[in-house]
């Protein structure tokens, strides 16, 4: 805890990234001063944050005893080279943690959709993004009892409407080989429902009736086994086929009535260690970027490794973006998908990997996208104002 009278001082390695949470019941103005190696002050910076109890959050006081505490509020800062020292003082009593990381330090993690072993698979570990750092003032305030434990809880996610829109990205020109594919890819419950396109589709009931062929919407996608699947536009075919082809499949889709939470796509093959390079302009660059891979022959895990190049904000942001990210993916058991192929429809999905470009990028100008394996990919990105373009996979021959 620091307040006017105490204040905490932390030594940095130079060109280091910061982490500072902040925590407070009353509104407070925290001043943030860097030094060099001769106690030269080099940057300062003043922020004033809101004091606010925490919903869920609790200090745990020295007789166990659960106290109110203040809401999180973090900040990031980018260190200069010459930066050795970094000093923190406040208006008012505020509590203080600061975690840092290195410029060019890799942030690894596995990501899956069912509970995984402790162990690490193929000498691939998680490495945490932030690491706590220690106050070179901390036996002090430990001395004076302004070191406490906070219990924290991650609290329901606000629900929000949706205000964005996201865009398949074409790859023609990078990734000629490409395929379509039917995936289950449902809302989520406090989404708000939007109405079906042409290339969703639901699962076939011997009630629905069949479009007219003047309608666009009429077209059936035929799971005849585990290894063939085909797609036909009802118009082009008579009412006797129909029947017959719904017969023999397993399984039918059609894109005319119902709930329909499967998504027709357009998939590109992407090369095992053979990078994509993404481009973007100063003026318009996407909100996020959502990375979504599948793999045939095969469900063993993926290592997707995620690189950015962007002009960064000088200064505290309230969001910071990691340069350099690797995932490994285990194959979903949430998610169905395959291939619209009549001899090879066999496909295993795998978690998306969303890179957002937060509010401390200035301009983004490149992200790089690496997979350990040939596999087939989608990217799509999200942008404030939808597309005007008719979608290209809506009239999919």
């Amino acid at each position: 805890m620091i307040n006017p009278k105490v204040s905490v001082e932390f030594d940095i390695v130079p060109e280091s990234h910061l982490n500072l949470e902040l925590r407070t019941l009353n509104s407070s103005q925290i001043y943030v001063t860097l030094y060099d190696n001769n106690k030269k002050q080099i940057e300062r910076y003043a922020v004033t944050i809101k004091g606010e109890a925490s919903k869920f959050d609790r200090l745990i006081a020295s007789n166990t005893q659960r106290q109110a505490v203040g809401m999180l509020t973090s900040y990031y800062l980018r260190t200069p080279q010459q930066a050795r020292y970094i000093k923190v003082e406040s208006s008012d009593d505020v509590y203080l943690r600061v975690k840092s990381r290195l410029a060019n330090f890799h942030y690894q993690r596995r990501t899956a959709h069912q509970p995984l072993t402790t162990e690490s698979t193929d000498g691939f570990y998680d490495i945490a993004a932030w690491y706590e750092q220690k106050a070179s003032n901390h036996y002090d305030l430990a001395q004076r009892e302004h070191f406490v434990n906070i219990r924290t809880f991650t609290p329901p996610r606000d629900i929000e409407e949706t205000t964005t829109y996201y865009q398949s990205k074409e790859l023609f020109n990078v990734l000629p080989l490409s395929n379509v594919a039917l995936g289950l890819n449902p809302k989520r419950y406090y989404e708000k429902p939007e109405p079906s396109q042409e290339f969703n589709f639901g699962i076939y009931n011997n009630n629905h009736y069949f479009p007219s062929s003047g309608e666009n919407d009429n077209r059936l996608i035929l799971k005849i086994n585990n290894n063939s699947a085909n797609e036909v536009k009802t118009a082009d075919i008579s009412l006797s086929e129909k029947m017959k082809l719904i017969d023999e499949a397993n399984t039918v889709y059609q894109n005319w009535y119902g709930h329909r939470p499967w998504v027709k796509q357009r998939l590109y093959q992407l090369d095992k260690n053979k990078p994509i390079k993404l481009l973007y302009s100063k003026n318009k660059h996407p909100i996020s970027i959502v990375f979504k891979a599948f793999r045939t022959q095969s469900n063993k895990p993926i290592i997707l490794s995620l690189e950015h190049t962007a002009n960064y904000k000088l200064g505290l942001t309230s969001e910071y973006s990691i340069a350099k990210q690797s995932y490994q993916l285990h194959n979903s058991e949430l998610l169905e998908s395959f291939l619209i192929h009549p001899k090879k429809s066999q496909l295993a999905s795998y978690p998306s990997v969303t890179f957002k470009v937060a509010n401390d990028i200035d301009s983004l100008q490149s992200v790089t996208l690496t997979s350990s394996e040939t596999i087939w990919l989608s990217i799509l990105e999200e942008y404030l104002v939808k597309d005007q373009k008719v979608r290209w996979w809506n009239n999919e021959q």
